[in-house]
């Protein structure tokens, strides 16, 4: 009899345990679809001011939902690093579409904007833009156009916060005049530029000048 009893309640331990998992397993599903819709419909209204920012504000709620989540869960979950990673690629897509509005955006780092990018199944073109330590890359979706600048300075391989100031020259009614001094953190990815129904102004850039900010 207390064999049957010990068995029955390790088969209830299992199906606990399966159950349990599937739960954890729809969950990530869960968080794994909805950012998926909405990277699909950033590609389909990247070019509108307006969808953007609705998207900015989905993609903050699921970070926070992720987040409380992750808070009560314990480092002993086998789950836990599981939430985490996809933490951070909420987190990175976050940040990403950060740079083309009116949030402020200090840049995303080097190794988020390409996953993004390849899930996006989006490839930037690198400019002919010659700078010390920067790169220039142009991103096309359909109307939408996009300008970054790559600071390739490691964070304290030349100091503790190797920022790179960006001047830039643009063409602009058959003159050159200067365009805008931008900071670029330490392998971080900053939009220069982009044009949408709202930012029509996209002119073409000519020169740089790079050096380490102030």
């Amino acid at each position: 009899m207390k064999k049957k009893s010990l068995l029955n309640k390790t088969l209830l331990l299992i199906l606990f345990f399966i159950l349990a998992t599937d739960q954890v397993s729809g969950q990530l599903s869960e968080y794994e679809y909805e950012l998926a819709s909405i990277m699909a419909s950033f590609k389909q209204y990247a070019f509108s001011d307006v969808k953007r920012n609705e998207l900015i504000s989905k993609t903050d709620e699921l970070y926070d939902r992720i987040s409380i989540q992750i808070k009560w869960k314990s480092y002993n979950d086998p789950d836990y690093y599981s939430f985490l990673s996809m933490q951070k690629k909420i987190s990175a897509f976050r940040d990403y579409i950060r740079c083309f509005s009116k949030y402020a955006s200090s840049g995303v780092e080097k190794e988020d904007f390409d996953m993004i990018n390849s899930l996006l199944g989006i490839y930037p073109h690198t400019l002919d833009l010659k700078c010390d330590n920067v790169l220039f890359y142009e991103l096309t979706i359909r109307e939408f156009k996009a300008i970054f600048a790559f600071n390739q300075i490691k964070p304290n391989s030349l100091n503790e916060f190797p920022t790179l100031t960006i001047d830039y020259n643009i063409k602009y009614e058959g003159r050159i005049i200067h365009g805008e001094s931008i900071n670029v953190g330490g392998n971080l990815v900053r939009c220069i530029n982009f044009k949408s129904d709202n930012q029509k102004f996209y002119p073409t850039i000519v020169s740089v000048t790079c050096y380490l900010a102030k």
